[in-house]
């Protein structure tokens, strides 16, 4: 027999048409399909976590996120959306809550909503997937953001003429019940953004700087100093039409036939010299706002269709476009209308197209990949924005569903992919976290009807379920449910389950110590938003049986101190085929597969034919939670004789998985 490994996925799902290049560097490395999952630089393939449902906004005719930073390390989140086009725009702010999970910002009384209400506008609100927005850097001007687009007061040629003052919509926080904006716009652009503290915004095929230190300031003085405004066409004769502008150590404007360089660390702007702009590559841009991968410009071809990285080569002495979606040019249905980028924990360029799919691309420069893969919500996603964190950035979404037959939007945000205990890890989809605090230590319990249970400044309110663990001398009162009554600071009675009987332990030897306790329940509300959807539940690190959700409740089999509910989604990672023996019949006879902190998992020759296997003892329902941990799987496939030799792997309970290699053991027929 022969062995066949494959160790690494870090490719991610390639393109069809490159599924016979078996001599290719990168076959052993890719996928057939990578579903909800992450292709790792260091090899392995991670399911994705699954999202919180943050809050609904108006099904409207057109809407977007926009990242709004507070520091390195937190952000938030504004919703941009319109009932119709031409009438007043509306946002919500998002943030993360106290657990972790996102939440709109509730600005006065029952308030949720800021309106931007426009004076007489000359034109009307677009296409607001072509907002483009800076937020400014100085330490006065921090909380404010700009924001230009295509879409907003369009204006003629003949209308516009230098210096006319720029103002676009600002955006101005003051706390986080405390938003401002501009009522009256003046003038539109394609673009704004900042490079070397100035602000610059870009008009079909002009360019307009402010003011060094000054953002608001684009009037030309006389004479003009260093730090003057800055005017000049890109390019007058091939009118270009500037699609973006994009500076951090050197600007650039990209442009349908290609992108210009403009000034860099090297050659500051300046107000007294003549600016121009020189041509790096030819390679066009649509109008999507780039970002920043490590240290490349990523932007969108013009078709829509590819995405670049703008990169300098010293053998040329110019900046160079690189096609970074050229294994995987089938996975982009439809066209990119935006993009974003997660630095942490792992770099990852986000996309979503026109028909509402959302894309994952994970990069390193250093190991030389770039895999993509498909993130399924169970909708159609519309928008992506992210925002820092402190240990993960967090990643926000519009998604499109429907729900009891109705179409709706929600804001969802990613969790975090790294988590401690499988209890932490939230693997559904616009789903909620009930959460029933920390266990306390327990001092004592007498032996008294009614049993009294003394814990320091336990903070458990009457009424509340709670289960104990780890007491001696009353061992019976582990792992059964109590109700709590008559509490104080440090003590409580203990009722049964129904909170109607107290409990007598007055015959037992004596008295019970140690231990700790929590809060339970085993009925979970909240869930209004997915009314009438079926829906998975772990519960303590535990998969519970799924439950209707019905009077936005849930109640379930069983009690749980910390609980995840939401949508199901599956995971599918499907190997390339078997390269060994190509153009050969093969079989495979065993499969040795290496997983980390994964409890159970299915397999089999497709997704038809799928055998679960139970990686850690107890899982996927268990009493205790196992240690995250490595684990062997050696299973007899006896797959059908075939020219491919394929296998593939999924996950459809809400518990992590990751696969970090594949041994097939196979006969070849010559």
């Amino acid at each position: 027999m022969r062995k066949y490994l494959v160790n690494s996925f870090a490719y991610g799902e390639i393109s069809p048409t490159l599924t016979g290049r078996i001599d290719a560097a990168y076959y052993k490395q890719s996928c057939k399909t990578m579903k909800n999952a992450f292709p790792l630089a260091s090899g392995p393939a991670k399911k994705r976590p699954g999202t919180y449902y943050a809050g609904v906004i108006p099904t409207s005719d057109s809407r977007t996120l926009i990242p709004f930073a507070l520091s390195a390390t937190e952000g938030r989140i504004l919703c941009f959306y319109f009932i119709t086009v031409g009438a007043d725009c509306y946002f919500k702010v998002c943030k993360l809550g106290t657990d972790g999970t996102p939440e709109f910002v509730q600005f006065s009384g029952s308030d949720y909503i800021k309106t931007i209400s426009l004076s007489d506008p000359v034109g009307s609100y677009g296409d607001l997937a072509k907002f483009m927005y800076a937020q400014d850097s100085t330490t006065e001007l921090f909380d404010t953001l700009f924001i230009v687009s295509t879409g907003i007061l369009m204006m003629s040629a003949s209308v516009y003429t230098y210096p006319n003052p720029i103002s676009g919509i600002h955006v101005i926080r003051t706390s986080d019940t405390s938003w401002a904006t501009d009522n009256e716009p003046e003038i539109a652009g394609s673009d704004a953004h900042i490079f070397q503290d100035r602000m610059v915004v870009t008009v079909n095929n002009s360019v307009i700087i402010s003011e060094s230190n000054d953002h608001d300031d684009f009037t030309i003085p006389s004479p003009a100093v260093a730090e003057s405004p800055i005017t000049f066409d890109l390019n007058p004769d091939k009118i270009p039409l500037i699609q973006w502008g994009f500076g951090e150590n050197t600007l650039f404007l990209g442009t349908p036939s290609g992108i210009y360089r403009v000034a860099g660390a090297d050659d500051p702007l300046d107000g007294t010299a003549i600016t121009v702009g020189t041509l790096q590559c030819s390679t066009g841009c649509a109008d999507v706002k780039p970002v920043m991968l490590d240290d490349s410009l990523v932007f969108v071809q013009k078709s829509g269709k590819r995405v670049h990285t703008l990169q300098y080569d010293s053998d040329v002495e110019k900046y160079v476009s690189t096609d970074i979606t050229f294994l995987s040019d089938h996975i982009i249905d439809g066209k990119i209308i935006q993009l974003a980028i997660q630095k942490e924990p792992e770099t990852t360029l986000w996309a979503v197209t026109d028909t509402g799919k959302l894309l994952a691309m994970s990069y390193s420069r250093q190991m030389g990949t770039a895999g993509w893969s498909e993130i399924d919500v169970g909708g159609e996603v519309e928008s992506v924005a992210i925002i820092p964190g402190t240990d993960e950035d967090h990643v926000f979404i519009i998604v499109k569903r429907t729900i009891g037959g109705a179409e709706v939007r929600y804001v969802e945000m990613f969790a975090t992919r790294e988590h401690d205990g499988f209890e932490n890890g939230h693997y559904v989809d616009s789903g909620i976290l009930w959460d029933g605090g920390d266990a306390v230590v327990v001092t004592s319990i007498t032996a008294a009807s009614p049993a009294v249970c003394t814990a320091t400044s336990h903070g458990i309110a009457d009424d509340s379920k709670v289960m104990f663990e780890g007491v001696t001398g009353i061992t019976l009162v582990n792992g059964r449910v109590y109700t709590v009554k008559n509490g104080t600071t440090h003590t409580f009675e203990l009722y049964d389950e129904a909170g109607t009987t107290a409990i007598d332990f007055s015959g037992e030897a004596a008295a019970g110590a140690g231990g700790t306790v929590k809060i339970v329940t085993n009925t979970v509300t909240g869930l209004t938003h997915l009314e009438g959807e079926e829906v998975q539940i772990l519960g303590d690190g535990s998969v519970i049986t799924p439950e209707t959700v019905s009077g936005g409740s849930i109640t379930m089999d069983q009690y749980a101190n910390k609980i995840h509910v939401g949508l199901a989604y599956e995971m599918v990672v499907e190997p390339l085929d078997i390269a060994e023996g190509p153009g050969s019949v093969k079989q495979i006879k065993n499969l040795y597969a290496k997983f980390y902190g994964t409890p159970v998992m299915k397999y089999g020759k497709d997704v038809d034919h799928l055998r679960e296997v139970t990686l850690l003892d107890g899982a996927p329902t268990m009493d205790t939670l196992p240690e995250v941990a490595t684990a062997n799987i050696k299973e007899l496939v006896e797959g059908e004789y075939d020219y491919e030799g394929s296998v593939v792997f999924v996950s459809d309970v809400p518990l992590p998985f990751m696969l970090i290699s594949v041994i097939s053991e196979l006969e070849v027929i010559k």
